[in-house]
């Protein structure tokens, strides 16, 4: 039975290089660049739209203040010229220099609120230009992938083809287990004992592990989670 399960995986193999072809080609790479890019630049955008209005809300805010301090300077100017007294005038004129303070310090937040605004307007069109180019490298790159992928189509099936023969002389319970490895990034799935020790990685196996090997059984290697057999010679 193992030898059977060893045949379908050296045929395997010729069906994970296949996938290795397509899937580690510059075709797939820059077509899930662009596709990434494209999946998320929503987000992207979005965060800048409640950015643009926290800062729009902001401006407003600071010029909203503004009027209402010079309106209260324009009052206070007023005050000032019918003062009767000098020390009435005096105080006025102290007020008159804290809101003229307080305009300044406002102006200052203007120009650092319009910064960041500028910032956010630059940000806006690079991620226009991104994703006009991604746009023209997400539909290049995709009919270069789907190119190759119809290129390797054929033989794709041929080795699937022999696979699926190979299987029906496998156990059911055994081929499962092997589909099942199959998805993971390991390969290959089955490896030989080495003395008391799995070949892959080395580890010592137990006495329980060693015994069920004895009786043709197929093990799961408890380090690095491989199918581990017997030879027979």
């Amino acid at each position: 039975m193992i030898e059977k399960l060893l045949t379908y995986q050296e045929i395997d193999k010729e069906l994970k290089s296949l996938e290795n072809t397509l899937n580690s080609s510059e075709e797939k790479k820059q077509y899930a660049i662009a596709y990434k890019f494209l999946s998320t630049v929503g987000d992207v955008v979005a965060k800048l739209d409640a950015k643009a209005e926290d800062l729009l809300n902001k401006f407003n805010a600071v010029i909203e203040k503004q009027k209402e301090l010079s309106e209260r300077l324009a009052y206070i100017n007023s005050e000032i010229e019918g003062s009767e007294t000098e020390e009435d005038a005096s105080y006025m004129l102290k007020k008159a220099d804290e809101i003229l303070n307080s305009i300044k310090s406002l102006e200052d937040t203007l120009k650092k609120i319009t910064v960041s605004m500028e910032e956010v307007k630059a940000e806006y069109a690079k991620v226009g230009t991104n994703t006009k180019r991604a746009q023209v490298q997400y539909k290049e790159y995709g009919e270069k992938y789907n190119n190759l992928k119809k290129e390797l189509e054929p033989k794709v099936k041929e080795v699937k083809a022999k696979l699926d023969a190979l299987k029906k002389g496998i156990d059911p319970v055994l081929m499962a287990k092997y589909d099942e490895k199959r998805k993971d990034k390991n390969f290959p799935i089955l490896t030989p004992l080495a003395g008391k020790k799995c070949a892959s990685c080395g580890m010592e196996l137990s006495m329980k592990a060693i015994a069920d090997l004895e009786n043709g059984n197929v093990i799961e290697c408890e380090n690095c989670r491989l199918l581990v057999y017997k030879k027979y010679r």
